[in-house]
């Protein structure tokens, strides 16, 4: 299970949940800068992305999904620099999505210590394929 706004709306059911399924749910924290965005990216919610994903690691989470939503589609770029700032503070896996643009962005999330990353646009939009870019990963190491 992927949970995001109920992490802020409703603290109570969201610990509730990971405590009954402990490994099983996915915390998933969408960010545009320094605030975290709720409701469908509708809402800011004023918190740094990395409190907010502290505040969560303490559960029995499965992982936690980081997406930029300042770029999520427009591969332009990952903000590493964000992705450290959250990497700091979990324990948990981190899966980073948004701005994912090619081979490049993948190997700055491996030496970052990212353990996946969600590709959309890149794939959907016949950018690349998913074959390439694994080809390309595998080369870069």
């Amino acid at each position: 299970v992927v949970v995001s706004t109920i992490i802020f709306s409703d603290r109570r059911m969201f610990e509730q949940l990971v405590n009954s399924f402990p490994g099983r749910v996915v915390a998933s924290i969408d960010f545009r800068g320094t605030s975290v965005s709720i409701s469908g990216w509708t809402t800011e919610y004023p918190v740094l992305p990395e409190v907010a994903a502290a505040e969560c690691d303490y559960l029995p989470l499965h992982s936690l999904i980081a997406t930029d939503v300042s770029v999520e589609g427009r591969l332009t770029g990952i903000d590493i620099a964000g992705v450290r700032r959250i990497r700091k503070v979990v324990k948990h896996p981190l899966i980073v999505a948004g701005g994912v643009s090619g081979v490049d962005d993948l190997m700055a999330l491996r030496r970052c210590g990212a353990d996946g990353a969600i590709l959309g646009r890149i794939l959907y939009g016949q950018r690349s394929s998913f074959m390439k870019l694994v080809e390309g990963f595998r080369n870069k190491m």
